[in-house]
């Protein structure tokens, strides 16, 4: 499960994945203790058993079970509630052992072929013997089925008398209690005990908003990086992006300056001149601006030089220059270059 699909989940189903997650933590750190701290852990506890239609409470003493003085329901915080021997049936095999958790998954599995009921019917738990065992390791087990019928009308007299266990098992004769039917039972709703479950309450939803608070800053750092990434890059492409403008003004120059040259380049005229000009025509001044063209000399009677350059290409609108000297065979034209794309 990725962040993603973490942060589209609704409430509820985030919760139920948070309880099982904390109840497969819980259950992973009591795998990890030596069995004699688990035994000493629940020594203190009081244990409680109907009488009747009453509460009997006793404590497990080096002396054996001693009878504690009548206290009222609403008292009993952290005792446990110890079922009839005959209510339950226990059962002991030999069966690969996982974790704890992954145990009481393939034993859910496996439950008609243990046992003489379907999962569905009873309420059961699973207790390794032994110290914890390695994974994947063959050890003996027993397994521990009450009815879910005989145990919701038990948890109906104890609401009944304000009793709300923090476990439901059976008694040992050492003084531990065997089994916890009430955290296997789907809908039961017993109270965790004391102060820590107070405050492993309080603490999953406290680190849940801090991981989600903590997802939000490392995003927010990330862009606000990223954003001064941008910013101490700016200006050097501000520097490229004028370079760049200069290039290409310094490249549109040059490219006019080869136009205009090829196209004001007095080579071509001067050829198309001496071509059209015949023999006994002598050329005393040529003058080229780049636009027109003033050409001066002499030249033998019957020729017609504006019909001779005009017809060249190069040279339109040929006509006599203004103020031109006069003499015989002097001429002085002026003629306009024909623009080439």
């Amino acid at each position: 499960m990725d962040v993603k699909a973490i942060l589209n989940m609704d409430m509820a189903s985030l919760g139920q994945a948070l309880q099982r997650g904390l109840a497969w933590w819980l259950a992973e750190l009591r795998g990890l203790m030596p069995r004699r701290w688990r035994e000493r852990s629940q020594g203190r506890r009081l244990f409680a058993s109907l009488d009747g239609d009453h509460l009997a409470v006793h404590r497990r003493t080096a002396q054996g079970w001693r009878s504690v003085a009548p206290v009222p329901a609403g008292k009993l915080d952290g005792a446990v509630f110890v079922l009839p021997p005959a209510t339950a049936l226990v059962g002991e095999f030999d069966y690969p052992v996982p974790s704890e958790a992954e145990l009481y998954r393939m034993v859910a599995l496996d439950l008609d072929r243990l046992t003489p009921f379907r999962a569905d019917e009873v309420v059961f738990d699973v207790e390794v013997l032994g110290e914890a065992p390695a994974k994947g390791v063959m050890r003996h087990i027993a397994v521990a089925v009450v009815r879910r019928t005989v145990l919701a009308q038990i948890l109906a007299k104890l609401h009944g008398l304000g009793f709300r266990p923090t476990a439901i098992g059976l008694a040992a004769d050492d003084g531990r209690l065997r089994f916890d039917f009430a955290r296997r039972l789907h809908g039961a709703n017993p109270r965790r005990g004391g102060m820590l479950g107070r405050a492993l309450r309080l603490a999953v939803p406290a680190l849940l908003v801090l991981n989600l608070g903590l997802l939000i800053l490392r995003e927010q750092l990330a862009v606000e990086s990223l954003r001064e990434a941008v910013e101490s890059q700016r200006l050097q492409v501000q520097l490229i992006e004028r370079l760049r403008k200069r290039v290409e003004l310094e490249e549109a120059r040059r490219v006019d300056i080869l136009d205009r040259r090829g196209r004001q380049s007095p080579l071509p005229v001067m050829d198309a001149v001496t071509t059209a000009l015949p023999d006994g025509v002598w050329v005393t001044l040529l003058d080229w601006n780049g636009v027109e063209l003033r050409l001066s000399g002499m030249a033998s009677a019957g020729a017609d030089l504006p019909s001779l350059l005009s017809a060249t290409g190069r040279l339109r609108n040929v006509r006599p220059a203004d103020g031109a000297a006069g003499g015989e065979g002097a001429f002085s034209v002026i003629a306009t270059a024909v623009t080439t794309p």
